[in-house]
């Protein structure tokens, strides 16, 4: 007798996540983050040997959400049971997936599942009110804390604040060009910003030091050294909490304050364009030498 088909998994929009109570069945169930059309992360996939009735009408009831199919034990899901019930097993080295609105099959491969409840590491159950208050509706406020563990990233920034930045104009006055190679910088209104490349040790500038949580580029996150968000979210999640601006990096004060720095404003460091930077601030009074820095939620 053939074993029966049944809801084995769901495919959930990250931005749908925010607007589901999640019971403990459902952070406890294995999931990985997918890309079905971008390069970043768009959907949870979760999966299971079998849904609960009360799992699967709550993942529904979350816009856009879909329900998966498949028997027990099979690398193939499919949104439609008909389409589950009658193809095989699936590739044991991959999980392939059959939507209705996709002429080909999609496949998941080499990947590591977890509890869905690690991707968003917390007992978050509720959803994400506006970006200035930064809190859960399920209780617990998006906060910055001292680092759980001894970890010790690399510090890729800082601020430099204002009576500070005097001592950058000594330094690129006596050190050669290539001391700064691969750093940039940003003037905001209570000082700069200077960011070194990914993964590299940022030389002390005597500022506030941050590490990167996230992201390269614009859509990068960073905090400061010693401190980590609470709940740890997914990089997406935190972004969106954050609201985060497309083509902005964002540098989370422990004052606590987000600072929203285009990316477009970041200039290499060197001697001649910091001089003209900072000449520019002075003479229009402006926060940013570029589109200028914003500023979201205490």
């Amino acid at each position: 007798m053939p074993e029966a088909t049944t809801a084995r998994a769901a495919l959930i929009p990250l931005d749908a996540l925010a607007g589901m109570g999640l019971t403990r069945e459902i952070t406890e169930l294995p999931a990985v983050l997918v890309s079905l059309v971008e390069s970043a992360p768009t959907h949870v996939l979760c999966v299971a040997d079998r849904l609960s009735p009360e799992a699967a009408a709550r993942i529904l009831a979350a816009p856009r959400a879909l329900l998966l199919y498949g028997r027990p034990n099979q690398a193939l899901l499919a949104e439609d049971p008909a389409a589950a019930a009658e193809a095989g097993r699936g590739d044991a080295g991959a999980l392939t997936i059959l939507l209705r609105d996709c002429r080909s099959p999609l496949e998941v491969q080499d990947v590591s599942f977890r509890p869905l409840g690690s991707l968003v590491r917390g007992a978050w159950a509720g959803t994400i009110r506006a970006a200035a208050t930064r809190a859960w509706e399920g209780g617990a406020e998006l906060r910055l804390e001292l680092a759980a563990s001894e970890r010790r990233e690399p510090a890729e920034a800082c601020l430099l604040q204002t009576p500070r930045l005097g001592d950058l104009d000594d330094r690129l006055d006596r050190l050669p060009p290539d001391e700064f190679d691969g750093i940039q910088f940003s003037l905001w209104a209570e000082g700069a910003f200077l960011l070194g490349p990914p993964g590299r040790e940022l030389p002390s500038f005597g500022g506030i030091s941050f590490w990167r949580v996230g992201g390269t580029g614009d859509g990068a996150l960073f905090v400061g050294l010693g401190r980590e968000p609470s709940p740890a979210l997914a990089l997406p999640l935190l972004l969106r909490a954050l609201g985060a601006k497309p083509g902005h990096v964002l540098f989370w004060l422990p004052t606590p304050v987000v600072v929203q720095v285009p990316w477009q404003s970041l200039t290499p460091l060197d001697r001649r364009a910091w001089r003209e930077a900072r000449g520019w601030q002075a003479r229009r009074g402006t926060a940013n030498a570029g589109a200028g820095a914003g500023v979201t939620g205490r």
